[in-house]
């Protein structure tokens, strides 16, 4: 393994490094030359693929939370519009309407975020806690 510091673009410098090398010795094998941004790149590309997956699959559970309260609300929201109908004939304004609908709404929905943020603080794992102990010594 050989490390080389260079100031400058490397794209130059990878093909005189190889032909160093080869005019040094026959015997000495050259497989594969890479700058330590290609080489932190490529060590990193798990990550950054488990990185990307649970972005999109807490996006999906995001919409399909969304679309679930949606569906909840509005199955409500039809049950009782004989209620609302009645409200609003009597007199009742639109903004007091739905402000009756969402005091119910609002609750279960920051009972849901207050269960889900706990629950999810509890089961994540801390990964940077040894890097930050690691630091202090």
């Amino acid at each position: 393994m050989l490390a080389v510091h260079s100031e400058g673009r490397s794209t130059g410098l990878v093909n005189d490094i190889r032909n160093e090398l080869r005019a040094t010795g026959p015997d000495i094998l050259v497989t594969e030359i890479v700058t330590l941004n290609e080489h932190i790149d490529q060590s990193l590309l798990q990550e950054r693929l488990v990185a990307t997956l649970s972005l999109f699959f807490g996006l999906l559970a995001l919409l399909l939370a969304g679309t679930g309260l949606y569906g909840v609300m509005a199955y409500n929201v039809a049950r009782r519009r004989r209620e609302i109908g009645i409200r609003m004939a009597l007199g009742a304004q639109r903004g007091n309407v739905i402000g009756m609908v969402l005091k119910e709404a609002v609750p279960v929905v920051l009972i849901g975020v207050a269960i889900g943020l706990g629950t999810a603080l509890v089961t994540t794992p801390l990964h940077f806690e040894p890097a930050i102990r690691g630091r202090a010594k």
